[in-house]
C-alpha cells in the first residue's frame, strides 16, 4: 500500500484512538489513564502528555504529502514515533519494568528506538559515501535495515565492529522500516502498557504519586 497523508492519518486513528472514526473525535485511548485518579477534580498529566504527542502525530501525517523528498518525510515521522517511545521509556523506568519483559512484549518500541538512535547518532554511518535510501536493489551494497540497526544502534557494545564494517564505504543502502507497520504495532504496545498500568494497583500508586495534581479543576481554576 502506498503511503499518503490520508493513509497514514487513518492508521494513526485506528491504532491510537477510540472507536471507528475519521477525525479522532473518540479521543486517544491513552486518555483512559485519567481514571486512575481518585477524585474528579484531580488531573493526571501522564494521560495528557501522551495524548498531546499522539495529536502531533496526526499533524505530521497531515503534512506528509508535502515533503518533496520522501526520505525526509519518512525520517521525520520516525523521529516523532521515537519521541513517543521516549515517553514510554519514562514509564518503564518509573515502574521498574524488567528488561526481559520489555524486550519480549514491546518489540516495536525497541525497533523504533534503534532507528531513532540511527538518525540522531549516526556513528560510522557518517563516514560513508552518498548512501541511498529505498529498496535494496544493489546486492553488492551494505544494507542498513532493521537487523542492522538493532545490532549496531541499540547500544555501544558493537561500535568497534560497526566502524570496521562501514567506515569509508562507498556502497550503502538504507532500507527504512514500513511506517504503517510501525504505527500499528506501537499503537498496540502503548495500549498494552496502558492495560498493564490499569490492572496493577502497585504501578498505579507509583504513578499517582508523581503524576496527579489534586484539585486541578477546583473552583474552575488551577490551584497553585
Amino acid at each position: 500500500m502506498a503511503i499518503s497523508s490520508a493513509v497514514l492519518k487513518k492508521v494513526i486513528l485506528d491504532s491510537f484512538f477510540e472507536g471507528d472514526n475519521d477525525d479522532g473525535n473518540g479521543g486517544p485511548k491513552i486518555c483512559s489513564l485519567h481514571d486512575i485518579s481518585d477524585t474528579k477534580n484531580s488531573h493526571n498529566c501522564l494521560a495528557c502528555n501522551f495524548a498531546e504527542l499522539i495529536d502531533r502525530l496526526i499533524h505530521i501525517a497531515s503534512v506528509y504529502d508535502h515533503f518533496e523528498d520522501k526520505t525526509t518525510g519518512d525520517l521525520t515521522y520516525i523521529i516523532w514515533l521515537y519521541l513517543l517511545t521516549e515517553r514510554m521509556q519514562e514509564i518503564f523506568k518509573l515502574i521498574s519494568m524488567p528488561e526481559e519483559i520489555k524486550s519480549q512484549e514491546f518489540p516495536a518500541f525497541k525497533r523504533i528506538r534503534c532507528w531513532g538512535n540511527f538518525i540522531k547518532h549516526p556513528k560510522a554511518f557518517f563516514l560513508t559515501h552518498h548512501a541511498t535510501f529505498g529498496e535494496y536493489l544493489n546486492g553488492n551494497a551494505t544494507k542498513i535495515d532493521d537487523d542492522f540497526v538493532t545490532r549496531y544502534y541499540s547500544g555501544d557494545k558493537h561500535n568497534q565492529e560497526l566502524y570496521k564494517y562501514i567506515t569509508n564505504a562507498a556502497r550503502v543502502n538504507v532500507v527504512l522500516p514500513d511506517l504503517l507497520d510501525l504505527t500499528k504495532k506501537l499503537g498496540s504496545e502503548l495500549s498494552a502498557l496502558q492495560h498493564i498500568i490499569e490492572s496493577n494497583p502497585i504501578y498505579q500508586q507509583i504513578l499517582k504519586d508523581k503524576t496527579i495534581f489534586e484539585n486541578y479543576f477546583g473552583d474552575g481554576e488551577l490551584t497553585s
